[in-house]
């Protein structure tokens, strides 16, 4: 789920309860997977999102 910082949040448990902490793991499978969808297709939105998310995270 992603923050109002843009950065995404860890889990939502089976009660419905957001675990707010931002590891950096999950930074990386987002930013992994929106590389992924612009080798996919081409659209350079996955790109922007990917590095607008490392920018991010450091």
């Amino acid at each position: 789920m992603l923050a109002p910082n843009g950065l995404y949040w860890d889990h939502v448990d089976l009660n419905g309860n957001t675990e707010k902490t931002q590891w950096t793991y999950n930074q990386s499978m987002m930013i992994g997977a929106n590389v992924l969808f612009y080798q996919t297709t081409g659209d350079k939105k996955y790109l922007d999102r990917a590095e607008t998310l490392a920018e991010k995270s450091i």
